[in-house]
């Protein structure tokens, strides 16, 4: 299955399998950004109250083929707000 990672701008889509763990996930995101994997944490798009669980399944957290994962990157002694680009924010650019 595939997941998409959105950062600010960025999306990454990454290939897994819903048997991987969420740390795994961020071990991917390392190996292109080099960000450690402690900094970086995951959200669901639909519930951005809860940070998923390194440990946790992608299945267990009901992670599914084409879902969206907002992702933050510690800042400080917290962690950043979630910033997610909306592509039809930039439609009526594209009309002008």
């Amino acid at each position: 299955m595939y997941v998409r990672l959105k950062r600010q701008k960025q999306t990454y889509f990454l290939h897994c399998e819903p048997s991987d763990t969420v740390k795994s996930l961020k071990e991917k995101v390392t190996a292109i950004n080099n960000q450690p994997t402690e900094g970086i944490g995951f959200y669901t798009a639909t519930d951005s109250d809860i940070q998923l669980s390194d440990d946790a399944t992608l299945q267990s957290s009901n992670v599914v083929n084409d879902s969206i994962l907002c992702m933050v990157y510690k800042s400080g002694d917290g962690w950043e707000n979630i910033q997610v680009d909306n592509p039809e924010d930039y439609q009526d650019i594209d009309q002008e």
